[in-house]
């Protein structure tokens, strides 16, 4: 009755109620690994926009290099910007010539001082963008700023809302599952009573009666949890094509196998962690000797 082979005969025995606390289980846990990855792939974004220039400045045609790296200098010291980029009139004038270089005519009544400086700036965090804008407005010279605060701002805001979402949803999930592990835990343990009472009269303790159940929890949460995380990973695989497509230029896929390894690992002990201490509170408060 100890041995591990025994929780699979008594698995067996009551097949309705071990197949229902499976499906809980591997429905809790595809959602939690559904969420996980897709926060995941969310992180994986915003670090691309982290590290891309979030707002580039243009300065007034009469603003020169000099003056304009002045300005630049005050914005880098700055805590929350992480780094900031010149581009002068002579770059900029160069930069136009190789994307016009079919038009001699236009390039011959064009000379560098007809080219505005600008800077591209980017933030350590998307949501210091306000207080770059806000420090780009003391400036003197400022033409045009191109402020990517509406992609930014609301791309943060899904994240949260999402990040929201996926506690919420997975705690109401796991909650289920530890309620259903406890129920028919409570079942098992009536329905063997008798068995249970022999088992103390021939001498076996309380704890060792205890883990008869939480052997077979943890086994239902351990299979249950690589069946959802197969589950999970398969429906990840059939979507990637479109997701890259959705994502275009931003290269978050396919993703590393690190992270598909700790995704694993965690979920399927979470889910044999909480089931067995499911199985142990309800064996605990059903089991008298």
């Amino acid at each position: 009755m100890t041995s591990p082979f025994s929780s699979w005969k008594n698995l067996r025995r009551t097949p309705y109620q071990s197949l229902m606390a499976l499906v809980v289980v591997i429905t809790t846990f595809f959602m939690v690994f559904c969420f996980t990855t897709i926060l995941y792939i969310s992180n994986q974004v915003l670090f691309y926009f982290e590290t891309r220039p979030q707002i580039l400045v243009f300065f007034e045609t009469s603003v020169t290099d000099a003056e304009a790296t002045e300005a630049a200098n005050l914005i880098a010291q700055l805590d929350y910007v992480d780094e900031v980029k010149i581009t002068g009139k002579t770059d900029a004038y160069e930069s136009y010539q190789k994307e016009n270089q079919d038009d001699p005519l236009l390039l011959s009544l064009l000379t560098p001082d007809m080219f505005p400086v600008s800077l591209s700036i980017s933030a350590n965090d998307p949501e210091a963008l306000s207080k770059i804008r806000t420090e780009i407005d003391k400036l003197e010279g400022v033409d045009e700023v191109d402020y990517q605060k509406d992609v930014v701002e609301e791309f943060l805001s899904w994240t949260k809302t999402l990040r929201n979402i996926a506690i919420n949803v997975s705690a109401l999930f796991v909650i289920q599952f530890v309620l259903v592990i406890l129920v028919i835990t409570g079942m098992k343990v009536v329905n063997r009573r008798q068995t249970i009472g022999v088992m103390q009269l021939l001498g076996a303790s309380r704890t060792s009666i205890r883990w008869m159940f939480v052997r077979e929890a943890m086994w239902l949460g351990i299979i249950g949890g690589l069946l959802a995380f197969a589950c999970a990973y398969s429906l990840l695989y059939y979507l990637q094509p479109q997701l890259q497509q959705f994502f275009g230029g931003v290269a978050v896929l396919p993703l590393p196998w690190q992270f598909f390894a700790i995704q694993l690992g965690g979920g399927v002990a979470a889910a044999a962690i909480l089931a067995g201490l499911s199985a142990w509170l309800a064996a605990t408060k059903l089991i008298r000797k």
